[in-house]
């Protein structure tokens, strides 16, 4: 969520190593004519998305080693946390 728009990501695993993304922004239909706003902050978006994707890699590639017992997220992280959290609540992990 933004202040004036929402991106939206869909993400679809293909394989173990492999997912698919798709970036949707939603806007007010009273901006929809600012196409230079629009792709900037689609380059902004996908920019910091990379950098995150990065890291996510970087991960993904140490938790195959099988040494990583316990990770902890970042105190930025506060949708990951509250995701896990209702994770452990419903399931037996």
């Amino acid at each position: 969520m933004q202040k004036d728009h929402i991106v939206w990501i869909k993400s679809r695993p293909i394989s173990a190593a492999e997912t698919e993304l798709v970036l949707v922004t939603l806007a007010p239909i009273s901006r929809l004519k600012d196409d230079d706003y629009w792709e900037k902050n689609h380059r902004i978006t996908s920019n910091t998305l990379n950098e995150d994707f990065v890291i996510g890699e970087s991960i993904q590639a140490g938790l195959a080693t099988g040494g990583i017992e316990q990770m902890t997220f970042g105190r930025f992280e506060g949708a990951l946390h509250q995701f896990n959290q209702r994770i452990k609540k419903y399931t037996k992990f």
